[in-house]
């Protein structure tokens, strides 16, 4: 009980609200629309996973590597080859490495426990990164188009956005999360194209990043107040 309290500590309306639609919205979707119980266990566990990424959490990417693992498995079944590819070969490697870099980069609070610490942009990174990702954009499309991926022109800047963005996150960059907020628009066009053809039981899913742009337009306000937090307790120690 007392972890449970330390848990919950210090949490504003919005973190007890989103927490509690995470537990509940996936599986009564899923219910609802008759979809899988893997559907929504991709779904429950990817919100989770980015709730506590958006908190700052510095253990949030023990339950990412699950999540993105199910996701990949639900992607395949859409058959959108670009999210399958992307989680193994890219996504995966950068959140094993983005679990070591947080939990080596956290500060401890005496009411709720870690949080990690949020870097200042830095803006040639960020343009050489963000250039990477249009150029190797090329090599995703036709890649994508080997393996006959649906929806390919959006599934390939899914790839693009999703890379950039788990950079970001693997380098506790302060504007991690609105990079984030493209890819979820992109996610968003990418499973409703699947829902409007008429496969319902991926509904559930197109829930995900529709709940994920409320999550990480959170998260860009909360890891600004992180951040200024960190600043302000630098300087009151120097």
């Amino acid at each position: 009980m007392k972890r449970l309290k330390q848990f919950f500590a210090g949490w504003n309306w919005f973190e007890k609200t989103f927490f509690v639609a995470v537990l509940i919205l996936p599986a009564v979707f899923s219910v609802v629309f008759e979809s899988s119980v893997v559907g929504w266990l991709s779904t429950t566990l990817y919100l989770l996973w980015a709730f506590l990424c958006a908190r700052g959490k510095s253990y949030a990417h023990i339950i990412g590597i699950p999540a993105i693992f199910i996701y990949a498995y639900v992607s395949y079944t859409a058959n959108y080859y670009g999210e399958v590819l992307i989680t193994f070969f890219v996504m995966l490697p950068l959140i094993v490495i983005s679990l070591f870099a947080w939990l080596g980069n956290k500060r401890a609070d005496s009411r709720q426990g870690s949080y990690i610490v949020v870097s200042i942009p830095n803006k040639k990174e960020m343009a050489i990164a963000a250039a990477s990702q249009f150029i190797m954009g090329v090599g995703y499309y036709f890649l994508l188009r080997a393996f006959n991926t649906d929806f390919l022109i959006v599934s390939t800047i899914s790839i693009m956005t999703s890379v950039f963005a788990t950079y970001l996150t693997m380098r506790r960059n302060q504007h991690t999360f609105v990079a984030y907020l493209v890819n979820d628009v992109v996610l968003i066009i990418l499973w409703a194209y699947v829902v409007v053809g008429g496969q319902m039981e991926f509904i559930p899913i197109l829930l995900m990043p529709i709940m994920l742009l409320a999550n990480d337009i959170y998260g860009i306000f909360n890891w600004a107040r992180l951040r200024k937090s960190q600043v302000e307790r630098k300087g009151a120690q120097t």
